[in-house]
């Protein structure tokens, strides 16, 4: 979207919310709590995947219970060394694509919760699901691909940084539930990195 924040109240847009970065948390739990195709998938492919889970250790039983508890358990190491930064970088990538020129990564240290931020960028519906869902998209389906061809033990271990790359993406699924709730008023978003807040702008229908 080829516009100025500044612009926006002349394009019909009021402001729907001012967010300070540590009050994104809340915002997204808030919007993930909603009812919609975007909330219900997400909790369903969490679901769907403790499932597997289960079925995998409790009835093909690859490796011993234990072995597969703790091979599970070290997909943590893969998550937060490996798939944490490449998630925020395709952020960046993406955010770039669209033509955000200045893309900056930060972290709220005390929730552990990472952003990667788009300065004074104003991203509409259609940039921001491709932003908010590309890292979902590519690093889960390379995991689920990776899956069949591993062995027992690597299979535990990518299974558990699959695990929480999804519940890690709650964000990005929290914030595209708030732009499916608003659709119809044509959300808009955009970040002050100095301020560290975040903007949500709608238009009359």
């Amino acid at each position: 979207m080829n516009v100025k924040p500044q612009d926006l109240p002349s394009l019909g847009y009021r402001m729907d919310h001012e967010l300070d970065h540590s009050e994104l948390v809340p915002f997204v739990k808030t919007n993930l709590s909603k009812l919609n195709p975007v909330s219900v998938f997400y909790w369903a492919f969490n679901i769907v995947m403790g499932g597997v889970l289960l079925y995998f250790l409790v009835q093909e039983k690859r490796l011993p219970l234990f072995d597969a508890i703790t091979k599970f358990c070290s997909g943590a190491l893969v998550f937060f060394v490996i798939l944490l930064p490449v998630h925020e970088l395709i952020h960046g990538f993406v955010y770039k694509l669209a033509g955000a020129p200045n893309v900056q990564f930060t972290a709220h240290w005390r929730t552990l919760v990472f952003y990667c931020l788009a300065d004074n960028f104003v991203t509409d519906t259609k940039s921001f699901l491709m932003v908010a869902l590309s890292p979902f998209l590519i690093i889960n389906a390379m995991l689920i691909v990776l899956l069949f061809f591993a062995s027992p033990a690597l299979f535990y271990v990518l299974f558990g940084a699959l695990f929480l790359h999804t519940g890690g993406c709650f964000g990005d699924f929290g914030l595209v539930s708030y732009f499916y709730t608003h659709r119809q008023n044509h959300p808009v978003t955009y970040d002050d990195a100095q301020a560290k807040k975040s903007y949500f702008l709608l238009r009359s229908a």
